[in-house]
């Protein structure tokens, strides 16, 4: 019940973090969850070291989580430790969620 409460908050918070991201995070997060390329190939795709691809995407999904929990909180009017706890309870939700987003936004 409480995982059918929240995810359509999660969902819509995560879509709004997402349209904040710079295009080329946008782009990364697309091409390494729904292509399933490697952090060798963006290396390889934006010509450089892959600690750099690395560092872009773990920039980018940090992006989208602190984004997503500071609109949490706003709209739900709580606090950090109970916006962890909901993104955990749909995390399952939340990366199905981020895909499609993903997939429908340019």
């Amino acid at each position: 019940m409480l995982k059918s409460m929240y995810a359509e908050h999660v969902a819509t918070a995560t879509r709004e973090a997402l349209a904040t991201l710079s295009p080329r995070a946008r782009t990364l997060l697309r091409l390494h969850h729904l292509d399933g390329l490697t952090v060798d190939d963006l290396g390889r795709m934006y010509n450089v070291h892959r600690a750099t691809a690395a560092r872009w995407l773990a920039a980018a999904r940090e992006a989208v989580f602190d984004e997503t929990r500071l609109r949490l909180e706003a709209t739900l009017g709580i606090g950090e430790d109970s916006v962890v706890s909901i993104v955990r309870l749909v995390q399952s939700q939340l990366v199905l969620s981020m895909r499609r987003l993903l997939a429908s936004q340019p």
